[in-house]
This record gives structure tokens, sequence and C-alpha cells, in this order.
């Protein structure tokens, strides 16, 4: 079964959605907002600082070879949009917290994301049953 994938279809310009992102981000209260394309592959990096926490979220690269490559970019920015709006709403409205929602992009000193210093980590937890420390040592050891 071929499932519908969310704006899959979408003609929404990307520069239209990373304005948006970035209203929504400012409008929720960041005071720091940046995106960085990769304009060969496609991908973008979106960061912003939002109470007192660094966020990286990777917008996904497309293939240079992807067929309607245009249409995948466009599509993966309106998700991005979508997902950042639910999480910013779900924070407004005192349903959950800024570390719950975006706890895997947020940047570590080291300038890994909580997913990245911790994703390995999590594998072994699982295969040895031993628990890892909370956090990798400031300096990324």
């Amino acid at each position: 079964m071929n499932r519908r994938r969310y704006a899959q279809d979408t003609s929404v310009p990307v520069d239209r959605s990373r304005a948006e992102l970035e209203k929504v981000l400012v409008g929720a209260g960041a005071g720091q907002v940046g995106v960085a394309t990769d304009y060969e592959n496609g991908g973008a990096i979106l960061t912003f600082r939002l109470e007192g926490r660094h966020v990286r979220i990777r917008i996904p690269a497309v293939p240079k070879d992807a067929r309607k490559r245009d249409q995948l970019e466009r599509a993966n920015w309106r998700r991005a949009v979508l997902v950042v709006k639910a999480k910013l709403e779900i924070i407004a409205d005192g349903f959950s917290t800024l570390e719950r929602e975006v706890l895997a992009d947020v940047l570590l000193p080291n300038g890994q994301t909580v997913h990245e210093a911790l994703s390995k980590q999590l594998v072994d937890t699982y295969k040895t049953g031993k628990m890892p420390p909370l956090l990798p040592p400031a300096g990324g050891g």
C-alpha cells in the first residue's frame, strides 16, 4: 500500500516555507534564528535559540539525481513547518515543554545534538542492559 506523504504535492516554494518557519519561531520568542542552506544537495540546517536553548534541526537533503527534486525539497520544508508549528503550539498550551519537544535537537557545548551524542549509547544500552552516563563530557570525549 502506498501511503500518501504529507505535502508530497505541495506547490509552496521553499523560500515561503523558510520565511514562515522564521516568523513562527520569532513569534514564539526565538531571539536568534538561522538557516544554512546546502544548495548543492538541497538540504538545510535550521538553528534557533529559545528559552535559553540552542536547537538545530536538519531539513533532509534531496539527492541530485532524484526525480522531481524540486517537489521533494518543497515537501521537506513543508514537513519541517508542520513539525515546528505543532511542537511550539503544544508548548504554548502548556501541554509540553521545550525540552520534551526538541530534546534530541538541543545543542550541547561540544556542538553535537543530544541525539548525536546519545544515539550510539542508546543502542549499546539495549544490547548490554547497562545504563550509560547521562551526558558525554563537555569536551566531547
